[in-house]
């Protein structure tokens, strides 16, 4: 049975939602009566941790997976390196590695302070203090920029202390489409953009390997899927190479040439980032009937 740890946050919890819905497997998130949460139709189980203590259950394989924001891995492993081999060694610590980054629960390390601040560059951190939740990635920000900054480690309250004046900036995590200035605080800096993953223990049985190897290929074909579109059309035979060369598919085309050698059938899957100015062009060379499909999984062999 494959234990998947959720980051227990209310983006992280229904992003992974979605996602485990979509590859067919389910659980019933309504029914926490034990910690773990067995599905119904597949051989796992989740539990819903909270963020300081995901990647601890991670690292100590008391979970096989975890869903949660890449930042936590970073910070974790960016500690590691801190460490020394004996020390690593003596704790049992080891690296986590990422297996998939999911494209969901995308958010911003950002530094923010009070409205009023006036600000003209990473100059005006010299002198100053910046708590935060992550002061790895802050002083990473703090050396490359040569600044003389102090970091102080808060988990949680950040405002607080800004109020207080016990901090002149917070760093933290914002939802990428929040509305990052607000009637007290503004972003002075936008540190690094991240998204859920999903990271595997550093030990895993064979069993539970191959139960995670079909957990993957079902992720991935979710995420691969993402944004691309099935398109069909109808193209004049002597317009096939031209568009062929309009249409960049992410795997070779299928052409099909209809009885009366006059029209063909070309089948393509697209990034729909394209979609309409692709569509214009191929409307232009005589292309009929385009038929546009949304793709929730995309198998690739």
């Amino acid at each position: 049975m494959l234990k998947i740890a959720i980051q227990s946050t209310e983006r992280t919890i229904e992003a992974s939602k979605e996602l485990l819905k979509s590859i067919g497997v389910r659980f019933d998130f309504q029914s926490q009566a034990q910690a773990f949460i067995r599905s119904t139709n597949f051989p796992a189980e989740v539990i819903l941790i909270e963020p300081d203590r995901i990647v601890e259950f991670l690292a100590r394989n008391v979970v096989d997976v975890a869903i949660c924001n890449e930042l936590l891995i970073m910070q974790y492993n960016a500690g590691l390196d801190l460490m020394t081999e004996k020390q690593r060694d003596s704790e049992g610590y080891k690296s986590i590695d990422v297996l998939q980054h999911l494209g969901v629960d995308k958010t911003i390390l950002t530094i923010s302070t009070s409205i009023d601040t006036k600000y003209k560059g990473p100059e005006w951190f010299n002198g100053k203090t910046i708590m935060t939740p992550y002061p790895l990635m802050v002083t990473k920000f703090v050396k490359n920029n040569n600044l003389r900054t102090t970091v102080r480690a808060m988990r949680e309250n950040l405002n607080i202390a800004l109020e207080a004046g016990i901090a002149d900036a917070v760093c933290d995590t914002i939802p990428e489409d929040y509305n990052q200035i607000t009637e007290k605080y503004k972003t002075l800096e936008q540190i690094m953009n991240t998204e859920a993953v999903i990271a595997t223990a550093p030990a895993i049985s064979s069993t539970k390997r191959m139960i995670l190897d079909e957990l993957m290929m079902r992720i991935n074909s979710v995420c691969v899927a993402r944004n691309k579109k099935y398109v069909s059309m109808n193209v004049p035979v002597e317009a096939v190479d031209r568009a062929l060369e309009i249409t960049p598919s992410l795997r070779q085309p299928t052409v099909t040439t209809y009885s009366d050698n006059k029209w063909a059938s070309i089948v393509v899957v697209i990034d729909d980032t394209r979609l309409w100015d692709i569509v214009e062009k191929l409307k232009n060379i005589g292309v009929k009937e385009i038929i546009v499909t949304p793709i929730d999984n995309l198998i690739i062999n």
